[in-house]
């Protein structure tokens, strides 16, 4: 396996004593559990890190090889260019899906536990080695991820076969009672990656990074259930700035639609005033030359009767020279 997140594995087999070893890199770092909290990751950088574990495994089981022991202490964190790198350590009790490891690999028999039971898959605590493929070290991912969001181990108990018997037979505690902060479609794929059966988790670890990987985009999450509320907030998460912009646009017009209004209804007061202005001056207009006309009359009227009194004064007059 030549892989950037998994240590690299120069030998593998069995002492003269028969006892099996694999000689691979010495990686100093921090599990991953130590790393994320003593630096206080935020999640999407818990989760950057657990996509390079979820890579890491992948490219082994493309190989043909299960781990079977995933668990917090063989993930460890180093950093190289000031960046953290994920390593995949410890394949001493690996699985080949396709045969030997080498020529030397001690097989594993039926019915012999192998692996750390708080984070073991059921088939692994019920000793079934034939049931053992990728899928059980996709269980053993969600168990990693519960932990590295919860900051506890899935099950606890003061015996193994205790703690094996929770595993086979119980689910682990919510990780929204652990901690309430994570995102309800994290708790929805921590619980199918570590369903009971098998059929039920990822088919792969490639899958289990893919469903990840839509949350951390704003993609639906295949694993969770949404409710109406829950679309229309993640749509307007994932469309942001369309929204902000079309919002934008929106208020844009409508500011200029109550412009346009508020004008429009100025300029008909406006035109309004000016009738009623134009009306009232046409009103004085009349009335004036009615006054005027009225005048006019009334002065024919009195100069009329000025030449009547007049006639009649000269009539009077010629009537007494006439006697």
């Amino acid at each position: 396996m030549d892989h950037p997140n998994i240590a690299k594995v120069f030998d593998a087999g069995t002492t003269e004593k028969g006892r099996p070893y694999f000689v691979m890199d010495l990686i100093e770092g921090e599990p991953i559990t130590a790393y994320c909290d003593q630096r206080s990751l935020p999640v999407a950088e818990r989760l950057g890190l657990f996509l390079q574990l979820c890579a890491g495994v992948q490219h082994a089981h493309s190989r043909g090889i299960v781990h079977r022991d995933l668990k917090p202490s063989n993930v460890v964190v180093l950093e190289e260019s000031g960046k953290p790198l994920v390593k995949v350590i410890d394949f001493g009790i690996a699985k080949s899906l396709q045969g030997k490891l080498t020529d030397r690999t001690l097989i594993t028999r039926r019915e012999v536990l192998l692996g750390t039971p708080v984070y073991m898959a059921p088939e692994q605590a019920r000793a079934e080695s034939e049931q053992v493929d990728e899928r059980t070290d996709v269980y053993g991912l969600g168990a990693v991820l519960y932990t590295i969001l919860t900051g506890q181990a899935p099950f606890h108990g003061e015996r193994s076969d205790e703690v094996l018997a929770k595993v086979i037979g119980e689910e682990p505690n919510p990780v929204l009672e652990l901690e309430p902060r994570v995102p309800p479609e994290l708790t929805s794929i921590c619980r199918r990656a570590m369903a009971k059966a098998p059929a039920k988790r990822y088919p792969s670890a490639r899958e289990l990074a893919e469903e990840i990987q839509r949350f951390l985009s704003g993609g639906l999450v295949r694993a969770y259930t949404y409710g109406l509320p829950e679309h229309l907030s993640r749509f307007a998460r994932r469309f942001k700035a369309v929204l902000v912009t079309a919002a934008a646009a929106v208020l844009l017009l409508l500011a200029g639609g109550i412009y346009s209004y508020i004008r429009i209804l100025n300029e008909a007061d406006i035109a309004v005033k000016a009738r009623q202005q134009a009306e009232t001056e046409r009103e004085a207009a009349e009335a004036a030359e009615a006054r005027a006309v009225a005048e006019k009359e009334r002065a024919e009227l009195e100069q009329y009767y000025r030449t009547i009194s007049l006639a009649a004064s000269w009539f009077a007059i010629r009537c007494r020279d006439m006697r």
